[in-house]
């Protein structure tokens, strides 16, 4: 689910119709940190308006469709496509990413040796 967003309340109830409506669809609150990176691993893409989008899905590396502008001024990677709250605009994008190879991690975020570096920066000072 969301974090507490402007208008949670609205956006909870209009979820909550959505998978009442849809069989195939679940709620789930949290997954937790390793449930959730877990999903991410396994995942095809992402859609919505998260931060995780941003952060976490360049390094698995998964396709992420960034609805709307919440997330305007943070690092636009390759993985990322931003489109417009708008139904066709959407599917487009989903469609687009259907049946294309998985993206490869550009390293934009460095390669997972942060406290190496850290170390060996601090020591030469």
């Amino acid at each position: 689910m969301h974090n507490t967003d402007t208008m949670v309340n609205y956006i909870r109830k209009k979820k909550d119709k959505i998978i009442i409506k849809n069989e195939n669809a679940i709620k789930v609150e949290s997954f937790g940190t390793i449930g959730y990176l877990t999903c991410m691993k396994y995942c095809t893409m992402l859609l919505g308006n998260t931060s995780s989008g941003f952060i976490e899905a360049s390094y698995f590396p998964k396709y992420v469709i960034n609805l709307g502008n919440r997330q305007l001024g943070r690092l636009v990677t390759p993985n990322i496509k931003n489109v417009r709250i708008e139904k066709n605009e959407i599917l487009k994008a989903v469609g687009e990413y259907q049946n294309i190879n998985f993206p490869e991690y550009d390293g934009v975020y460095g390669t997972g040796n942060a406290a190496d570096n850290i170390i060996r920066i601090l020591k030469e000072v």
